[in-house]
């Protein structure tokens, strides 16, 4: 078990080290490190300095723990068994999001989707990190049975475009929570959008061009889920019992069918919405279903 000052050590030693991996223990522990050497150095900045000698060494200090906080959060990323593509991206992100104050101090109250964005981006962090170390969840590929939350979550990225194996009722159907949560947000920072627009908020309207970052990590982040979800669809089938090809009648069906609904023909409409019901329904009834032994190819 990692202890405080070994974690506090190797976040030194490591600075530069993006290959390798850290437990949730050296990543917690250095996280507490620096909450509470910035705590310190805060108040002492606060109370003998000025202002603008505070801003100074704002920048200082956060320029000196860029680097080895950016390459532990990538080690980390790698021990969760989640592609470190997401670590340099999100944890980008919210670096440079971390410095803005520091060079303008009323960055955050001027530009609200700042705020928006980081807190986002900083909830999707705070899930991942938290994640235990790949190789203690003995969880193969082709394993139907229970997964907690975390765990199909992982496997979720990690099976990102595999269609062989199998998918149990835990792993499929604690994804579907996740990506409820991600629709949440999504109408949630759409209405926000709406309103302050709607509204002529004065402070937001300035910013137009966050508001279109924001818009397009929603949209990124949706269009990011769409092969796994179809792969974790078709290794859901096949550990059901049932042919993944099936796929294509329950969902590419309802993708086709979806659109006609709103034709202006009223007929066409109802057949449509009746089509559509019933492939939801087939559709629910199979990922529904127990782990077969015998799979379908």
């Amino acid at each position: 078990m990692m202890h405080f000052g070994t974690a506090v050590k190797q976040y030194f030693t490591r600075a530069f080290d993006f290959a390798g991996r850290s437990t949730r223990a050296a990543y917690w522990w250095a996280v507490l490190f620096i909450g509470i050497a910035l705590g310190i150095i805060g108040g002492v900045v606060a109370s003998f300095a000025s202002l603008e000698v505070g801003r100074i060494a704002n920048i200082i200090i956060g320029l000196l723990v860029l680097i080895p906080t950016f390459s532990l959060t990538i080690r980390r990323y790698r021990d969760a068994g989640i592609p470190v593509i997401y670590g340099y991206v999100i944890h980008g992100l919210i670096a440079i999001g971390g410095l803005v104050p520091a060079f303008n101090t009323l960055a955050l109250v001027q530009h609200a989707w700042v705020t928006v964005i980081m807190f986002l981006l900083a909830l999707v962090e705070f899930v991942l990190t938290i994640l235990p170390s790949f190789d203690r969840v003995r969880i193969t590929p082709d394993s139907s049975g229970k997964v907690g939350p975390f765990a199909a979550l992982r496997l979720f990225f990690q099976q990102y475009a595999q269609f062989s194996g199998r998918s149990g009722r835990s792993a499929y159907w604690w994804m579907v929570m996740w990506q409820v949560i991600l629709e949440v947000l999504t109408i949630t920072i759409g209405v926000f959008i709406v309103t302050s627009f709607t509204f002529g908020d004065s402070v937001l309207n300035p910013i137009f061009p966050v508001v279109i970052l924001g818009i397009l990590l929603v949209i990124l982040a949706n269009v990011a889920i769409i092969i796994p979800s179809i792969s974790l669809a078709a290794r859901r089938y096949r550990d059901a019992g049932v042919n993944p090809w099936w796929l294509i009648f329950t969902r590419g069906l309802a993708v086709i069918a979806g659109p006609i609904t709103s034709t202006n023909n009223t007929t066409i409409q109802i057949l449509a919405g009746i089509v559509l019901i019933g492939l939801w329904l087939a559709d629910v009834v199979i990922v529904l279903l127990p782990s077969k032994q015998t799979t379908a190819s």
